[in-house]
């Protein structure tokens, strides 16, 4: 590899052994997840040189991994705060309907409908397996929503032609906010009819996509669990992953365009630096956002991936 302004600050290398014991050690006692030890292993090994095992450590370092129990708990604060409480706000709820709120709608309170139904962020050409999906079956399944008020995109029309007053729209995260503003423009291209409201709530927003949608969108409601703001990007001015009073995170995007060179990483244009040039260090263990850096989830024949996507 070619000469590169990235390189090992002092004591480096006792950062490096320090990050990749703790790591293997979150992956052993599997607080991890589905992050095996051997995996985990595997993937440091494609890192070679020093400076390259350093660069892994920052990483690393950056990595935020929401096991299924931390999803699970985001998605219950979804709903039982950051949902209500913003319906609240809006006037969408009144006092009697936010204290039987929950109960209205989990599989044990079926004796009022508020008209709140649930709705995967999906476009009309994706198949089955997209990552809201999953999210749509976690409520089901461990925040015990009734399936009544799950709906399919396709359905959102004839929902809103009955009962359906206030429509939920659901996804693990969003980064670019590309594919939430296709699926307002897909499934709602003529707007909310009266007395019909809807507030986007993905578990995990970056701070600009949220403000893109508001601004397309006005008249939808937006709220998250945990919002990004430009530091979550890797190589970012306001990163602080390489914030060690040696290297910039511009020295370290060149040394990472070197290294996918070096290993003869196969990767398409728009994902080079994850989708949106974001950079993302961000996974959950039911998906990798495409949005993250692919030497997380790539695969190549000089490459073990540490995630599947």
């Amino acid at each position: 590899m070619a000469k590169q302004t990235f390189q090992v600050p002092d004591r480096g290398m006792i950062f490096v052994r320090r990050v990749f014991e703790r790591c293997l050690d979150l992956a052993s006692t599997r607080i991890w997840g589905d992050i095996s030890f051997t995996r985990l292993r595997a993937w440091q090994n494609n890192f070679r040189t020093e400076t390259e095992k350093y660069f892994a450590a920052c990483l690393l370092d950056s990595l935020i991994y929401r096991s299924t129990d931390q999803t699970v708990a985001m998605l219950n604060q979804l709903l039982q705060v950051s949902i209500p409480d913003s319906l609240r706000r809006h006037g969408l709820l009144s006092a009697t309907e936010i204290d039987s709120y929950m109960d209205a709608f989990t599989a044990v309170g079926r004796s009022r409908d508020l008209g709140i139904r649930f709705v995967p962020v999906v476009l009309k050409q994706e198949g089955p397996y997209k990552s809201a999906y999953t999210i749509c079956r976690m409520l089901k399944q461990e925040c015990n929503i009734n399936k009544r008020f799950i709906i399919a995109p396709v359905n959102i029309q004839k929902e809103m032609r009955k009962k359906a007053r206030i429509l939920v729209f659901i996804d693990d995260i969003t980064a670019t906010g590309l594919k939430s503003r296709k699926f307002i423009n897909e499934w709602l291209r003529d707007g909310l009819p009266t007395g019909v409201s809807a507030i986007y709530a993905p578990l995990v927003a970056c701070e600009t996509a949220m403000t893109q949608f508001k601004q397309q969108f006005p008249g939808i409601l937006v709220d998250c669990v945990e919002l990004l703001d430009e530091s979550y990007s890797l190589f970012s001015p306001s990163s602080l992953a390489f914030n060690d009073g040696v290297n910039t995170p511009q020295g370290a995007k060149d040394f990472y365009h070197c290294l996918v060179a070096d290993r003869q990483l196969s990767l398409p244009k728009e994902f080079a630096d994850g989708f949106g040039d974001l950079a993302l260090t961000y996974v959950f263990s039911h998906a990798v956002p495409n949005n993250c850096l692919p030497l997380l989830w790539v695969t190549g024949d000089r490459w073990e991936s540490l995630f599947p996507r």
